[in-house]
């Protein structure tokens, strides 16, 4: 089971042992609020091409040997860049 079913499922666990509409009205609230942040948000505006590419780029990014010398990047997009 992925790392995001488990969690999922603990959610549905946590929900259905909840008898207090107090408390799941404001996790439902809040719950709510996150995802329609998340949809709104620049990343929910890309498409999943976009995503999955960001997504490499960002693991790439965790391997000193991928990653290039910020010095070579001023180099390269110097022109471009107002100071």
């Amino acid at each position: 089971m992925s790392r995001i079913d488990t969690i999922k499922q603990q959610f549905h666990t946590l929900i259905d042992q909840a008898d207090d509409e107090v408390v799941l009205t404001h996790f439902y609230d809040a719950f709510a609020s996150l995802v329609e942040a998340q949809e709104s948000s620049l990343w929910g505006s890309l498409s999943a091409e976009q995503q999955a590419s960001l997504k490499q780029s960002y693991e790439e990014s965790k391997h000193p040997e991928t990653l290039i010398p910020n010095a070579d990047v001023w180099k390269k997009y110097d022109k471009w860049i107002t100071r």
